[in-house]
């Protein structure tokens, strides 16, 4: 099924206006998948966002994509270990996103199509840990959004699915909430995958240097929405922000998938605010 959704996202892909490149970068002596959407095709340095999502590279054009190109932001969609096609190659989901992460803006720098003076990294979704944990790091990125940040993804399963938390037998990898997931992190016993989650956490947010947008949602459970406005409070960067979304707004659907015009406008007008960039 994955090998046919890619394919049909690449003879998609290949009919676009807006240019999308597929590319690969190398990472652990193997390669990750990703597309570079350019927003100007004269090859004019243009400010460029990083975005990471769930599972899957080619969901996050419409998540960010298209509307970063609009805005004028080159766009480069990626998977990390564990998503899209790497654990065919043996790579797996893993606690130090900040790793393959540097291996990512290491591609986007060698690019000179970048101004490397403005990079933003969009975390969504799972991948909201990862940009969380990724820029108390990786201090070449000069922006930050997380839909949502997280510090301590091992409380938040225990909070949202405390029976698969609590479940020790091989059924709870079969369930909709952990199955595939476990076969993105390589692991066959359940105490496998929730060390992997408890493994994952930021010790010292207080590391995140860069300006960071963190956003919510109010369906959100609320030790999701508490690390959220705690993360948010601890950042030191002044040009930080804060915006949990409402039912009111019609955003009040996972990652706002059903505003997602209005995701979009407090996302773009908030970098563009931090960045200085200009609109093509």
């Amino acid at each position: 099924m994955f090998d046919a959704y890619r394919a049909s996202f690449r003879r998609a892909a290949a009919l676009h206006d807006i240019p999308i490149e597929t590319v690969e970068i190398p990472f652990d002596d193997k390669l990750l998948s990703g597309y570079f959407m350019q927003a100007d095709s004269s090859c004019r340095r243009c400010p460029t966002i990083i975005a990471l999502g769930d599972r899957f590279a080619e969901e996050l054009y419409f998540l960010v994509g298209v509307a970063g190109v609009s805005r004028g932001y080159n766009v480069l969609l990626a998977d990390l270990p564990g998503q899209g096609s790497t654990f065919y190659d043996g790579l797996h989901l893993r606690a130090d996103a900040e790793t393959p992460v540097r291996a990512i803006v290491d591609y986007v720098f060698s690019r000179s199509d970048v101004d490397v003076s403005h990079i933003a990294l969009y975390g969504s979704s799972f991948a909201g840990y990862m940009a969380t944990r990724a820029v108390a790091y990786e201090k070449r990125i000069t922006a930050c959004i997380a839909n949502t940040p997280v510090d301590d993804l091992g409380s938040i399963v225990a909070a949202e699915a405390p029976q698969r938390a609590a479940d020790s037998s091989e059924e709870a990898l079969r369930s909709a909430l952990f199955g595939l997931t476990a076969f993105q992190a390589g692991v066959s016993q359940p105490a496998d995958l929730f060390q992997l989650f408890n493994d994952m956490k930021v010790d010292d947010v207080t590391k995140i240097s860069c300006p960071m947008l963190c956003l919510a949602n109010p369906g959100d459970v609320a030790p999701r929405i508490k690390q959220t406005q705690k993360i948010y409070e601890l950042l030191p960067n002044p040009k930080k922000a804060l915006h949990i979304f409402t039912e009111e707004e019609g955003a009040g659907a996972h990652l706002q998938v059903n505003n997602l015009s209005l995701l979009h406008q407090v996302v773009f007008d908030w970098l563009d605010e931090v960045l200085t960039a200009s609109k093509i």
